[in-house]
């Protein structure tokens, strides 16, 4: 049946689809304020470790901008 489960909520009786908790990037802001991330003279965000400019990725479904280091491949995501 795949990795859904169903899950009966007894007040209801209504059943609801169990999903696996996703894990969530952080955003560019908390990671300038945990100084993993820096701007640099040009006020474009750098990764602190390997000091390289993150590249943007725009995926039109999603409200935000994903952030990625080339380097070491993390990312961050950048709220409008």
């Amino acid at each position: 049946m795949g990795c859904v489960e169903r899950v009966e909520r007894p007040s209801h009786g209504v059943f609801l689809p169990y999903r696996p908790k996703q894990v969530d990037m952080k955003s560019t802001r908390k990671g300038l304020r945990n100084d993993e991330l820096y701007k640099d003279n040009y006020e474009r965000i750098a990764c602190s470790e390997c000091e390289e400019t993150l590249k943007r990725e725009n995926d039109p479904d999603e409200v935000y901008a994903v952030r990625t280091c080339p380097n070491c491949g993390k990312q961050w995501k950048e709220l409008p």
